[in-house]
């Protein structure tokens, strides 16, 4: 079975959904629901700021309007090569992929009841991912043709970052129909993503199973 490396698609995974258009069997489902006996609590080493309460962060605007709020958006940059957009979609997407990994694992872990505060750790590490690649990828300029599929990394990437915003509030709050919420709108948000960026992506005329397994965007044949 096809490895994804698409931090989306594996979450995808995770929660027994798989690929929008093929399953991914060998992943099965995982109930990622933490007894409400478990305590709770998020110690990281590098986590993402937060109240002196322990609160989950509060939203911040999204990446299309960030710089517009603030009235300081710095000069558009030059376009970029389709190689040179490549190299730099590995940098924006790699630690988003490596923490969604760690997620992966945490969750599972999580499932037996031994280690919720680890599961909550992992979301604020993922949540920080989420950050970084954000300020990645709305400092390039795509190629002409991948600008549409550009946009909607974008978008996808603040979808996930409102979802996991919202699970961990539910996590602070030990807010079991929360955790519940939270998971089954993440799945459904992040579904609705990677379907519209497959679309998108195959749209411009590249290769969709290259790049969800190598994050390389190639031409199709």
């Amino acid at each position: 079975m096809r490895r994804f490396r698409f931090a989306p698609l594996v979450l995808l995974a995770l929660a027994g959904c798989g690929h929008p258009n093929e399953p991914i069997a060998s992943k099965p489902a995982v109930d990622t629901t933490p007894p409400t006996s478990a305590p709770v609590s998020a110690p990281v080493s590098a986590p993402v700021s937060s109240t002196a309460s322990g609160e989950a962060p509060a939203e911040k605007p999204s990446s299309d309007t960030a710089a517009l709020a603030t009235g300081t958006a710095a000069p558009k940059p030059a376009r970029l090569t389709l190689e040179e957009y490549n190299k730099a979609l590995t940098v924006a997407l790699a630690e988003q992929n490596a923490a969604s990994e760690r997620l992966a694992g945490k969750l599972n872990s999580a499932k037996k009841g031994t280690d919720i505060p680890s599961m909550s750790a992992a979301y604020r590490e993922f949540h920080q991912a989420l950050d970084h690649t954000s300020g990645h990828l709305v400092a390039l300029n795509p190629p002409a043709d991948l600008v549409a599929v550009h946009r909607t990394m974008i978008e996808g990437n603040d979808k996930l970052t409102k979802n996991t915003d919202d699970m961990l509030r539910a996590l602070d709050a030990k807010n079991d129909a929360g955790i519940k919420k939270a998971i089954g709108d993440s799945v459904s948000a992040t579904g609705a993503f990677v379907k519209k960026l497959e679309s998108e992506v195959r749209k411009a005329g590249y290769d969709w199973e290259t790049f969800a397994s190598n994050n390389v965007l190639v031409r199709a044949e």
